[in-house]
């Protein structure tokens, strides 16, 4: 059954118990936002199913849907974001058949960017495809002392946006509204503009990047992007580490490889960051 507003009060109960640190505010939010999106409004797409048995409420899938455009002018790409799922424990055996239910749509790309390490084989069973072998925790204070200062990191409301194409400045300004903070990279030769979502790492202020065309010319400046979110009073930034990438010891950052894998199928994202309208986005984790 498809989750809408007569039945958001039982999918929010069974996300409370598959997840019982959070609150009921925390989907309320969430859920809203989903709801609110343009994916979920203009596109027709539902943000879920509820699983009955018996005429009870068993288990639940949410699904975040992006229409991202591809490189052929104005064509796009269905990615679905398996943002939560949950099933009442006497009923777990029907998770398989829900997500190959869900999985079933062989032109969409699918994503799960918060699996816990114990969903890792069955997203791999499933055809899943890591994005990335975990994070580097950047100290933000002193990564903006240790790196030089290299490419310039302006706000979004200071730069030129017009030279970026108008889906993508829409996608930006929608995502202010979910808490994100929007910059553009400037070299002599680039603008690259880049989505960052504050967050929190066991209390600590932090953030991590949701957006970003072009994951070389962000490395070099993340000196700069650090000083910029410093004045935020974040003490954290989170950097995905590449998938097959060669992990070394940094004196501003520690790699985290047990916990915020990303996982992809029928898709790639070489050399970039796109994890708009995703659970990331819609939730406060």
């Amino acid at each position: 059954m498809q989750i809408d507003q007569s039945n958001i009060g039982i999918a929010i109960e069974l996300l409370m118990r598959g997840l019982p640190s959070t609150s009921k505010e925390f989907w309320e939010k969430g859920l809203a936002r989903m709801q609110a999106s343009h994916a979920h409004h203009v596109a027709g797409e539902d943000i879920g199913q509820l699983i009955y048995a018996g005429g009870e409420p068993v288990g639940i899938g949410l699904t975040a849907v992006n229409h991202q455009p591809t490189s052929e002018p104005g064509e796009t790409r269905r990615t679905v974001n398996l943002a939560s799922w949950y099933f009442e424990p006497a009923h777990g055996f029907r998770l398989p058949f829900m997500l190959n239910k869900m999985l079933r749509d062989k032109k969409s790309v699918f994503t799960d960017l918060t699996p816990t390490q114990t969903v890792w084989p069955i997203l791999t069973s499933l055809g899943f495809q890591p994005l990335n072998q975990g994070v580097n925790a950047i100290c933000v204070p002193a990564a903006s002392v240790y790196h030089a200062k290299s490419h310039a990191v302006i706000d979004w409301a200071k730069a030129n946006t017009t030279q970026f194409p108008e889906a993508l400045i829409n996608t930006f300004e929608e995502h202010q509204t979910y808490g994100c903070w929007p910059y553009v990279i400037e070299t002599a030769d680039a603008s690259i503009p880049i989505l960052v979502k504050p967050c929190r790492i066991k209390g600590i202020p932090a953030a991590q990047i949701i957006y970003c065309s072009d994951n070389q010319l962000l490395s070099e400046a993340v000196g700069s992007l650090c000083r910029k979110i410093a004045r935020r009073g974040l003490l954290t930034l989170l950097i995905d580490i590449p998938e097959g990438a060669q992990q070394h010891l940094s004196p501003v950052s520690i790699p985290i490889t047990t916990r915020r894998r990303r996982f992809i199928k029928n898709g790639e994202q070489t050399n970039r960051t796109d994890y708009t309208y995703s659970e990331l986005v819609f939730f406060d984790f």
